[in-house]
């Protein structure tokens, strides 16, 4: 019982990290644009810089570990954007700051939750683990979204915020109690060789394409003349075949290479094909690609590097290392997509 409470609290924590992801940024991004009276390449431009920088933290300069002080950093992050919009403070400065709090925070949030299930869950359910938490995780990203644009719509974007800032201050006082919390701290560049380099290039591509498609939308739709409601309209089949996929995936995962190489081809083949799809909008292909996609990156990621570094101790340093990779993936997406708007 007490382990089931643990994975449970796993998972519950994951979901957290859910409305600061840059998909759930989303929705507020016309607002931010209105509000702050900026362009949408200044915009793209802070979002990069100061992603850029949190994965230089992370890579080069560790970070430190803590259920309490990541979600205190969330708390913090939220609480500087609206109170700096209060208080007119300079956008290059508060959107800047409030990125680099926000990501430190949910980067050390989702590193703490893959090493406490790495940790906790029994190694012959640990595939099957891994896809119910990256399927809850879909969920809680597909469904927030839609939840942040009634929240728009009746109130100002502000307000939101404050009340993300409650909540992550009463999660830091709750969670520590529920989970172990320690972890020793292991920069990049000790876990960074060929295998880690190849591993996170191919498996990171998701996050790539979906920073990029998530940050630019509006531009990108109007620019292959995509209807937004359109596109709207396929996003609950996606979702529910990515669900699909993650836990299916998760059952078939095996700690083997042919395993590695078939995920892997998988996840290359669907992004290409996600690209296609958008750029001349197919609408099966693109509910397809992006759940084989998704449902491949969320067993990759967890799940490789136990296979890559069976032999070696310990796996926790490579997944948070892993993690220091996502930071520049998701710097790396608005500006790939920002040629595709031109």
């Amino acid at each position: 019982m007490k382990l089931f409470v643990k994975i449970v609290s796993i998972y519950l924590l994951y979901i957290l990290t859910v409305p600061t992801n840059v998909m759930c940024l989303g929705p507020f991004m016309e607002s931010w644009l209105t509000s702050f009276k900026i362009s949408r390449e200044i915009l793209t431009c802070i979002y990069t810089l100061s992603t850029l920088c949190v994965f230089g933290l992370f890579a080069f300069c560790g970070i430190f570990n803590g259920i309490r002080k990541s979600l205190l950093f969330l708390a913090a992050a939220c609480g500087v954007l609206s109170l700096g919009y209060f208080g007119q403070l300079p956008m290059f400065v508060m959107a800047f700051v409030f990125v680099i709090l926000q990501w430190i925070g949910q980067g050390c949030l989702v590193k703490m939750c893959r090493w406490s299930l790495l940790k906790n869950a029994p190694t012959k359910h640990y595939g099957k683990s891994v896809g119910i938490m990256e399927a809850l995780g879909t969920v809680a990203i597909f469904l927030c979204p839609f939840l942040e644009l009634k929240c728009v719509y009746q109130l100002p974007w502000m307000f939101w915020f404050v009340f993300l800032a409650l909540l992550y201050g009463i999660a830091a006082v709750v969670y520590p109690f529920l989970l172990e919390s320690g972890q020793e701290d292991v920069h990049f560049l000790s876990s960074c060789d060929r295998r880690f380099i190849m591993a996170n290039f191919l498996i990171y591509l998701p996050v790539v394409f979906s920073s990029g498609l998530f940050f630019l939308f509006y531009s990108f739709c109007k620019t292959y003349a995509i209807a937004v409601d359109q596109l709207g309209l396929y996003t609950i089949p996606q979702v529910l075949c990515i669900i699909l996929a993650q836990v299916l995936f998760g059952f078939l995962w095996r700690k083997t290479w042919q395993c590695f190489l078939v995920f892997g081809t998988l996840l290359l083949l669907s992004q290409v094909a996600l690209l296609a799809s958008l750029i001349h909008f197919n609408p099966t292909i693109y509910i397809l690609s992006g759940a084989i996609g998704w449902g491949s990156f969320g067993i990759l990621i967890n799940g490789v590097w136990p296979l890559l570094y069976e032999e070696e101790a310990p796996i926790e340093s490579h997944l948070q290392a892993a993690v220091s990779v996502g930071f520049l993936a998701n710097a790396l997406g608005p500006c790939l997509f920002y040629f595709f708007v031109q």
